[in-house]
C-alpha cells in the first residue's frame, strides 16, 4: 500500500501523458482529481522562480517527499521567498 500524497511531497510529471513531463513537481495541495503545485524554473533576472502546475493522477508518480521547499528559504537564501 502506498502512501496517501500530501503537501511537500515530490511527483514526476510522466512524459507520455502531459506536456511537461518528465518534471519534478512539489505538492502543495492535493485535490480529488489530483494535485497543484510548482517546478522551479529560471527567471530572466538570473533568479529562481516557481511555475504553478495543476496534474490530474493518471498525469503523474510520486516520487517522495521534499526535504526543502520553496517556502521553506528565507529572504537572505538564493531562490528565498520574501
Amino acid at each position: 500500500m502506498t502512501a496517501p500524497l500530501e503537501p511537500g511531497d515530490v511527483v514526476q510529471a510522466n512524459p507520455e501523458a502531459t506536456r511537461w513531463g518528465p518534471v519534478f513537481v512539489i505538492v502543495e495541495q492535493v485535490r480529488a482529481w489530483g494535485v497543484q503545485g510548482y517546478f522551479l524554473v529560471h527567471t530572466q533576472e538570473g533568479g529562481v522562480g516557481q511555475a504553478p502546475i495543476r496534474l490530474s493522477h493518471d498525469q503523474f508518480v510520486r516520487i517522495g517527499a521534499a526535504v526543502w521547499t520553496f517556502q521553506d528559504n528565507g529572504p537572505d537564501m538564493p531562490g528565498g521567498a520574501p
